[in-house]
């Protein structure tokens, strides 16, 4: 083999993309435990007990729908992530494993592992940018979240400033 570089790509991409969805991981956990809060303040909302964050929505329907909606969305996208671990950590070690066989294995080894290792990390790169998409569909419902949540926020200190005028 020539170019050195090449079975060095094989294993520091994956590695690199590997650690990368960790990462997002972990701030969809955090995400995840955000959501899940809200959900169960809102469903408690719904049953009549009265929480701090049911109050800030004017349409509590809508946004217990909302809610509900970006906690599957999220754990959807956690499944995705998990899958994309899993599939950048077999082609780093596909990778590695063909390194190692080009110096004196076989042929057919050799080849094994490198198809191994594209289609890891092909199936890895997918499940990595359909969850990215799906937290675009988390954010949105966020965002309408908020707007449900801004009427109340808009009004408060409307209210306090009519209150300091009397």
């Amino acid at each position: 083999m020539d170019n050195p570089f090449l079975p060095l790509s094989f294993i520091a991409g994956p590695a690199i993309l590997t650690n990368a969805s960790t990462v997002l991981l972990n701030g969809a956990s955090i995400r995840y435990n955000l959501a899940i809060g809200l959900w169960r303040d809102l469903e408690a909302e719904s049953h009549g007990r009265g929480t701090a964050t049911g109050f800030l929505f004017t349409d509590r329907g809508r946004a217990l729908l909302l809610a509900e909606r970006r906690v599957v969305y999220i754990v959807r996208a956690l499944t995705l992530l998990y899958a994309a671990v899993a599939g950048f950590g077999l082609s780093t070690l596909t990778g590695l494993s063909g390194a190692l066989l080009a110096d004196g294995g076989p042929g057919w080894a050799v080849d094994a592992a490198k198809f191994a290792t594209l289609i890891a990390g092909a199936f890895a790169l997918f499940c990595l940018l359909v969850a990215a998409g799906t937290f675009t569909l988390e954010s949105r419902c966020t965002m309408k979240l908020l707007h449900l949540g801004l009427h109340h926020l808009r009004v408060r200190p409307r209210e306090r400033r009519d209150e300091t005028a009397v």
